[in-house]
This record gives structure tokens, sequence and C-alpha cells, in this order.
């Protein structure tokens, strides 16, 4: 085989292990199953606070059954804002200054290992989507 031959093989299969290695462990990323209706995300976050990161810093935020949210991001950011779901099954919030204060909506769906949540976003302008790795009962950082 020729040189460029041989070279052109290496960067392929040096692209193919980095898009391999980029995807995670096999099966801990997938969605699986149905996205949560949205009874089910009133009855799994309504009156519960849940956890997970947030560009670098983990996020805390309280779902109040009345359809107001409190949370911190990081040690200092806090804020407060109104959570709701349109149709069946879209959650949306709107904070009064995260998410630069505009509304914006997710669908949730459920990891197969790992047993946690991901918040898949549904608007036209696409941001990034939220892990949520912990739903804790109640409001135990009194927010």
């Amino acid at each position: 085989m020729s040189i460029s031959m041989n070279l052109t093989r290496l960067v392929l299969m040096i692209s193919l292990a980095t898009l391999i290695s980029a995807c995670g462990t096999p099966g801990e990323n997938r969605i699986v199953g149905s996205v949560l209706t949205g009874d089910e995300v009133k009855r799994l976050i309504g009156g519960n606070t849940i956890e997970g990161p947030a560009g670098g810093r983990e996020y805390r935020w309280y779902y109040a059954n009345n359809g107001n949210v409190t949370g911190v991001i990081g040690r200092a950011d806090d804020d407060s804002g109104k959570w709701f779901i349109k149709g069946d099954n879209t959650y949306c919030h709107q904070w009064i200054d995260f998410f630069g204060g505009v509304e914006h909506c997710y669908q949730w769906y459920k990891r197969e290992r790992s047993g946690r949540y991901v918040m898949v976003n549904v608007d036209t302008d696409r941001h990034a989507n939220i892990e949520v790795w912990k739903v804790m009962q109640g409001n135990p950082l009194n927010m």
C-alpha cells in the first residue's frame, strides 16, 4: 500500500475513534421510551427539587405546586420564575434572569441506565438540553 493510502486510513481511524469516544459509554446517554407526559412531569417535579449540571456549575431548582420556581446556579446566582406545562407533554419555564428571562420549553425523557432525566429543548432556536441528576422530595434546601 502507498503511504498516502495508509495515511488516509489512519486519519479515518482516528476520526472514527474520536467520534465513538465523544458518544460516551454505550447506552448510558441514550434517551429511551416515550417523552414523559405533562402529568408525569407535574408529579415528578411539583413540590420537589431537582439538581444537575449547568455550564460547569451545579443548579438546584425548587418547583412549587402553584407554578413558581426558585433556584440557584453555582453558589451565588439565584433567581425565580414560573413553570408550566403546554399541551400534552411540553414543560416550559420562564425565569426573571436565568436564560435571559425568555421562556424555554422542553420535553422530559429518562436515561436508560442511570435512571436520570434529560430535558430536551424543543424551542425553534434549540438551546442546550438540561441534564437532571437528581429529584429530591420537597424543598430540602429551603428555597
